[in-house]
């Protein structure tokens, strides 16, 4: 910052101090300028506030590779990330004086680095991140995540995602002391090895048997405490038997969203379950299907809520099981519900893709954005969801170095899915559905993935589709979860 003297001409932006409690115990104090909302122009300055951050896929699968090669897993943290861009001269911008900084009357500050509450910090601090990574060619940024760097060396392995100014990374000891003295050329870094968190998820390990666990408990806990739930009746399934039949009822009886009065709330506390799909993918179809009712939400709806917290009372610590086993291999299913919603009579996609024996990388359970007038139709659109993800985990191991088998085998219960991926049907009764069915055809073709018949009881993305019975649930579960230690 500089000291200027007032102008009438200038646009001034107030400023503040912010302290700050860190998990860890730790007190921050920071400088912040109010022009988070007053720069920027709707619709045109996206670039200019975008953060970089990894997607959740990419950290999964820098997880799973860090447990098959028993290496350690690092969080990497750059102190006073956020102050380390330069703004452009249109970026520049003037702000009053801090508190206690006692400039001389009519002076003002000069803002011409990064601060935080600039729209612009993050955005010119991942400028200077990125080019001190890729500088002489020592990392790789991946095409399918641009937030994701690979190690280019012809021994070492060490890959890095970016999410703001945190790395959740791994590799090898060299990769390692690689990565840590390219970054201390450019910035203060602190180092965490085998952090018990990473991006609000906890993490437990055990290295002994190549295997780890993601979950949110404390988060959990935190929730079931909030709505006074801590010592509730649990219940082992997320809805009732006849959840289904409610939502339809629902549905039909409010063809035209009116407020029910709850609005308020149900979206607070959906809200808060979305934020589980980081680990709990048994959630995955209730929280798709109650996005439904996120303007329309009553009595009812509510009480669909509190069974799911009755539900995460039963074991607050279930999660996602990173277990690769011998050989890392992608494996998926993917399945449809036809014409599942009343109203629109449109179908629900759900699919599901693993790296390892137990291992989701991503997971899906949307309503799809057409009507398909068939089940094969249906099945085609969230089979073509499937293979589009496969294609990007493929090609980011294919970058971070890992060789994985082809085809990658998909579950898929419609039989004339599986034909139609494997011969071009051209006829009147599928020319609705000719593009994905050729996308998915073309990848067949090319050897990347391969369909296998599997009837709806072994097919684990069925759950993602509906609510199924509760064996069926915890079976499919099981198969994307993995088994849960505690539980079992």
């Amino acid at each position: 910052m500089r000291i200027v003297k007032a102008e009438p001409w200038m646009r001034i932006f107030k400023a503040k101090l912010v302290f700050k409690r860190k998990r860890s115990g730790e007190r921050k104090v920071r400088c912040v300028v109010a022009a988070f909302k007053k720069i920027l122009k709707k619709g045109i300055d996206f670039k200019e506030s975008y953060a970089g951050t990894a997607r959740w896929n990419t950290v999964i699968l820098v997880i799973i590779l860090a447990v098959f090669y028993d290496f350690p897993l690092y969080l990497i943290d750059i102190v006073a990330f956020f102050l380390h861009g330069r703004l452009a001269p249109e970026e520049r911008i003037y702000m009053e004086a801090l508190p206690g900084q006692n400039l001389p009357p009519g002076y003002i500050n000069y803002v011409v680095g990064s601060l935080y509450g600039h729209p612009a910090a993050a955005f010119r601090a991942k400028e200077k991140l990125h080019a001190a990574l890729i500088r002489g060619g020592l990392f790789k940024q991946s095409k399918y995540d641009n937030c994701l760097y690979c190690l280019v060396h012809p021994t070492e392995k060490f890959w890095l995602p970016v999410h703001v100014d945190d790395m959740p990374c791994a590799g090898s000891p060299g990769g390692l002391a690689i990565a840590v003295a390219r970054l201390r050329q450019d910035f203060k870094i602190t180092v965490q090895e085998n952090p018990g968190v990473i991006l609000g998820v906890q993490v437990e390990r055990n290295r002994a048997k190549r295997m780890a666990k993601l979950h949110q408990g404390d988060y959990v806990r935190k929730l079931l405490k909030k709505y006074g739930m801590e010592n509730c009746n649990p219940r082992d399934t997320p809805t009732e038997a006849n959840f289904m039949r409610q939502a339809r009822a629902r549905i039909l009886d409010n063809p035209d969203r009116e407020l029910l009065g709850m609005e308020s709330e149900y979206q607070e506390q959906w809200g808060e379950l979305a934020w589980l799909l980081k680990t709990r993918e048994d959630l995955c179809f209730f929280v798709g299907m109650g996005a439904r009712f996120l303007r329309c939400a009553g009595p009812v709806e509510m009480g669909w809520l509190k069974r799911v917290m009755r539900y995460l009372a039963h074991f607050p610590e279930k999660g996602r099981m990173i277990i690769p086993g011998k050989k890392l291999y992608l494996h998926g299913a993917s399945d449809a519900d036809w014409g599942g919603e009343d109203m629109s009579m449109k179908s629900t996609t759900g699919a599901y893709l693993a790296l390892g024996d137990y291992g989701v990388v991503w997971s899906c359970s949307k309503l799809q954005k057409k009507v398909a007038d068939s089940s094969t139709a249906a099945e085609t659109y969230a089979l073509h969801e499937l293979v589009k993800t496969v294609i990007e985990v493929h090609g980011k191991l294919v970058e971070m170095g890992e060789t994985v088998e082809t085809p990658v085998k998909l579950k898929q219960d419609n039989q004339a899915v599986i034909k139609m991926s494997e011969v071009i049907t051209a006829h009147a009764g599928s020319k609705h559905l000719r593009i994905p069915q050729a996308f998915i055809h073309g990848e067949v073709g090319e050897g990347l993935v391969k369909c296998e018949k599997a009837s709806s009881d072994d097919n684990g993305a069925d759950s993602y589709t509906k609510s199924p019975a509760r064996q069926k649930f915890k079976k499919d579960m099981r198969e994307s979860m993995g088994p849960q230690p505690g539980l079992e």
